[in-house]
Parts: structure tokens; C-alpha cells; sequence
């Protein structure tokens, strides 16, 4: 479990294969959602109000993803997202070596 007293975002990738993203509520979120796609055909959902979806953002390209996104929800189409460039190798080595 995440405190917003302790986390100001969270952010998930998605990074090989077909993702599935999925976020419900009704409350404003006191913390910040960020979602990037990686390879793969990707699916993100966003149900809620304006006020709850105005903390999520999504990013990833337009080729073969579905959106269905409640409006306030940041959505960014980049051609290289940065899941595409994440390597859990080398931040396990900083995590371990912090």
C-alpha cells in the first residue's frame, strides 16, 4: 500500500507484450498515476470522474493500443515511450547499490 504522505507518483510500465491497464474510482487520488506502454498491443481504461482522472496520465504510441479514457485523463502518443527504453537490469544494479 502507497501513503501519500511518503509517494507524490507512481508509474507503471508496461514492458513487453499485450498490458492491460485498468483504474476505477470516484475519489480525487492524492497521489499521481503515470502509465507508459511498451511493445505489444496495449489496453488502458480509465473509469471515473473529472476530478479523479485529472492524476492519471498515459503515454504510448498509436500503433494497435485502445483507449477508453474519461475526459481529464492526460493522454501523450510518443513513438518511443519510455518503457520502450526502461532496462530493469541496470535499476535493480542502482537499487541495490543505493
Amino acid at each position: 500500500m502507497f501513503q501519500a504522505s511518503d509517494t507524490k507518483e507512481i508509474h507503471l510500465y508496461g514492458l513487453n507484450g499485450d498490458d492491460e491497464f485498468i483504474v476505477k474510482g470516484e475519489n480525487r487520488p492524492k497521489i499521481k498515476i503515470k502509465v507508459w506502454g511498451g511493445a505489444g498491443e496495449d489496453s488502458y481504461t480509465v473509469k471515473g470522474p473529472k476530478r479523479m482522472a485529472r492524476r492519471i496520465s498515459v503515454e504510448d504510441t498509436e500503433y494497435r493500443n485502445s483507449y477508453d479514457l474519461s475526459p481529464g485523463t492526460r493522454q501523450k502518443t510518443n513513438q518511443n515511450p519510455p518503457a520502450n527504453q526502461f532496462d530493469a537490469e541496470g535499476w535493480l544494479l542502482r537499487y541495490y547499490l543505493d
